[in-house]
Order: structure tokens, then sequence, then C-alpha cells
């Protein structure tokens, strides 16, 4: 079970001491060649925790579960080298006809937040996606409280599986999407 704790409405700020070699350098954008891209939109990339395949969902392609009128199916390709990925190929699992969008993993990378639609207009359901061997479970996550008025909405499980952070519309938001948290109350 989960509770809601309320809006996030200040965010702590953590200021490291580094020098300029510590930093990363990002110093140029290029759009992922290959099939990735191969039909827009892209939308939802997330790494596995080794960085090894990429996660997407493709909106209303024709290869999704339920065709074109598919609003979200979860998609992954293997990293081939540096700056390539394998062909995309559906991870039929965790699809339904439905809007199925993956949104992150826990620290062991086999347990995967995942959102899916009801496909009745109704809200959409959080999941934890547990993969044992090549099968899957599911495990809904019941938010007190939960409730989104927007059709957009974005997550992030923290890796330790006890921190829940949502971009929605809720019935105190102050316009749009807001910020909200969640925390994981004991091992349910």
């Amino acid at each position: 079970m989960w509770l809601r704790v309320g809006s996030l409405f200040m965010l702590t700020v953590v200021v490291c001491s580094a020098t300029d070699g510590d930093l990363p350098t990002i110093n140029r954008k290029w759009r992922i060649p290959g099939d990735v891209n191969a039909h827009q939109p892209v939308v939802a990339p997330v790494l596995s925790p080794d960085g090894s395949i990429l996660y997407f969902s493709r909106k209303y392609y024709p290869g999704n579960v339920g065709g074109s009128r598919d609003p979200d199916d979860i998609w992954y390709a293997h990293r081939t080298s540096d700056s390539t990925w394998s062909t995309p190929r559906r991870l039929d699992a965790l699809n339904t006809p439905n809007s199925d969008v993956l949104f992150g993993f826990a620290a062991d990378g086999k347990t995967a937040l995942i959102q899916r639609g009801s496909g009745n207009g109704e809200t959409e359901q959080f999941a934890l996606a547990r993969q044992v061997g090549s099968q899957w479970t599911f495990d809904p996550i019941t938010i007190e409280g939960y409730t989104n008025r927007s059709s957009y909405y974005y997550a992030f499980l923290s890796p330790d599986m006890r921190t829940l952070l949502l971009s929605i519309e809720g019935p105190d938001s102050r316009g749009g999407l807001d910020l909200y948290v969640s925390h994981r109350i004991g091992d349910s």
C-alpha cells in the first residue's frame, strides 16, 4: 500500500563541490540512428540499470498490440555500439490493447514501474512488473487519494522502491500538472 503524502512544493537541492574535470561534458545531441525513431511519436525513454537496453513507448503505432488505435505500447532495443541500437521489439508480456508505458526500474533491474490503461476511460493503473526468468508478474500499486484529472502523467520510482514521484493534475493542483510524492507503507 502506498500513501499519498501531499503536494511536493519544495525541492531540496544538494550542492556538491567539484572541479570542472569532475563534471561530465555534454557537448552535442544527435538523433538515435536506426529503427528506434522509424515511427513517430516515440516517448518515455528509459535505460535499463546497466545501460544495455533502451525501453520506450510508441504511440498509435500499427505494430502495437491494439494496432494504430493503441495509444502506447512498450518497446525495447539492445545497445549494439555507442550510438546504435538493435531493431526494436515489442515487449509483449507488458502490453495490452490499451495504454502501456514503462517509467523506470528498481535497482535490481528486474522490477519495473509500469502504467496500464483501463481501456474504459477510467484512471490509469500503476503496477510493479517483476521479471522472473522469462515470465512477468504484476502487483498493482494502490495510492490512497489518487486522482488525475489530466490525460497526461509522468512517474518515477526510486531505485529502492520506497518513493514514487508523480506529475499529475490532482484535485488540489494549481493549474496543469503538479508534482506529488507517495511513500511506500511497509513492504506491501
